[in-house]
């Protein structure tokens, strides 16, 4: 990275940046507009030439006298012709120096002393607090989803030209909505840009959000942090360790290369030290951009909670666990206009700041899975995740008992008729169970008969187990709060698990 001074902030207007431009102000080439680029040209000479006369460096003296008669020069035959003419920023070097020009002492500290202003209004920042003038046109941001290509502004106003603005009666227009000095607005547009870059590691595409993060104390934990969202690294392509390719880039996508849960959670522990992760959600939309999400987690305090989130969503024998694919399914499909960003902020928050997920949520993730994700793996893993949240003797509570009780009813109707059909653990049965439960203990007697005649010991145990669930739970709970909801959705999967035992393949000798 190299640090160049203040860009100017233009629109149509003629206004040259101090010793580093685009093509058109520096070579005074551009194929679209010729006449407008002799006009720039025109400007970046003046402008160099000012800041030879005002510090008599021999630098900058170089560099103006070089740009005066850069028309002599036949640019068309340079090797790096066609680089220079598509080159975003282009600058100076004396041979006999190591740094830019603009960079040597003399030059530094006049361009530091007269910074490039818009000649706005003078107020206070609400960045900085400090009094200076106010940027008239803020920065503009791109690479988040959703927006503009040529990128937005993360503030803005209604025009006033048009007679559509709410908050023209108070004097504010343009940039003074959310007023910023010229240096704030700077520092914060180039650092989101550089982050928002296509080639970044430092963002991640869910939907139609942009997760952005970064840790100033180290890169090592922003890629694990990566890692832990999606499962592994997202790469174009994929070679072995002799170099040969075995995935073909895909211009559709990016392929996921796994990586065990536990290699991850080995080296998220050895980076637990002082510092802080930055973290910023944001949600576009045509020309606007707005941030749903920003938090500053302590990294001791992060590592911990992403850890402690790896080893409840791992599942065993697999590298990649449920939710991880879940995420790394969002943030290939652009299409999931429907995704609420209260579904992702709850699973962030379950990620970075171990807060429980509502059932309403859980629910809510059938909407986004489609064909391509297992839905019994992904609610079961978010109630093991949600389990370990709970306070001690939860086990021991009547929500946990009926949906134990609910699973067991299930597990008879499944060997009854083949499959479930009217009993089964949805929304209503989990906020009210009592409305439910009455009538699932009728239907149960035709299932357990059923049951009898193929296997009247099969029968009689879960007969057992039915009549021990009801007499420990008593009076059935006509409401459950969110927690209890969450309890109850625990003993579901609990007893699932307890129903369905794996099966471990005995080796031969």
């Amino acid at each position: 990275m190299t640090h160049v001074p203040k860009k100017v902030v233009r629109t149509r207007g003629i206004k040259s940046c101090q010793l580093w431009d685009h093509s058109g102000y520096v070579l005074g080439k551009d194929i679209e507009d010729p006449e407008r680029a002799k006009r720039l040209h025109k400007h970046f000479v003046g402008r160099c030439q000012l800041i030879a006369d005002e510090t008599k460096d021999s630098g900058a003296e170089a560099v103006a006298k070089f740009i005066s008669n850069f028309q002599e020069q036949n640019i068309s035959q340079h090797p790096l012709c066609e680089e220079l003419f598509k080159a975003e920023a282009i600058s100076f070097r004396l041979k006999s120096d190591d740094v830019l020009v603009f960079e040597r002492p003399s030059v530094h500290q006049w361009l530091s002393d007269n910074p490039l202003s818009s000649k706005t209004e003078t107020g206070q920042c609400l960045v900085c607090g400090e009094w200076g003038n106010i940027e008239r046109i803020l920065p503009t941001i791109k690479g988040i989803r959703g927006c503009n290509p040529i990128g937005v502004r993360l503030t803005a106003i209604n025009n006033i030209r048009t007679g559509n603005s709410c908050l023209g009666a108070y004097g504010l227009t343009q940039g003074y909505c959310a007023p910023t000095c010229e240096q704030c607005s700077y520092k914060y547009g180039n650092a989101l840009n550089h982050l928002l870059r296509p080639d970044s590691q430092n963002k991640i595409h869910i939907g139609r959000f942009t997760l952005v993060f970064w840790c100033p104390q180290g890169q090592q934990l922003e890629i694990l942090i990566r890692k832990a969202i999606l499962g592994g690294k997202d790469t174009q392509q994929v070679k072995d360790k002799n170099g040969k390719i075995l995935l073909k880039p895909n211009p559709t996508g990016f392929h996921w290369v796994p990586e065990p849960s536990s290699n991850v959670v080995q080296h998220l522990q050895q980076q637990c030290r002082n510092g802080y992760v930055n973290v910023v959600v944001f949600r576009g939309k045509d020309r606007r951009a707005a941030i749903e999400f920003y938090q500053r987690i302590p990294q001791t305090e992060l590592v911990h909670n992403l850890c402690h989130w790896l080893s409840c969503t791992a599942v065993s024998d697999r590298e990649l666990t449920p939710l991880r694919v879940f995420l790394a399914f969002l943030s290939q499909n652009k299409d999931l206009e429907h995704l609420r960003s209260s579904v992702l902020l709850s699973l962030l928050r379950a990620m970075f700041s171990k807060k429980p997920v509502s059932f309403s949520i859980i629910k809510q993730l059938t909407d986004y899975t489609g064909r391509r994700i297992k839905l019994s793996l992904l609610h079961e893993k978010l109630i093991s995740y949600m389990s370990s949240l709970l306070p001690e003797g939860y086990k021991s509570s009547k929500a946990f008992l009926c949906g134990e009780l609910i699973a067991l009813l299930v597990k008879c109707q499944e060997e009854a008729n083949g499959e479930a059909t009217t009993i089964r653990c949805d929304t209503a049965t989990v906020t009210s169970p009592a409305r439910r439960l009455a009538s699932y203990l009728k239907k149960n007697r035709h299932h357990l008969n059923l049951i009898g005649k193929q296997s009247f010991g099969r029968r009689v145990n879960l007969e057992k187990k039915i009549q021990r669930a009801v007499s420990e739970i008593g009076v059935f709970p006509e409401l459950l709060d969110p927690d209890e909801q969450l309890i109850l959705l625990s003993g579901y999967y609990c007893q699932r698990q307890a129903l369905f035992p794996i099966r471990k393949e005995k080796k031969q000798c």
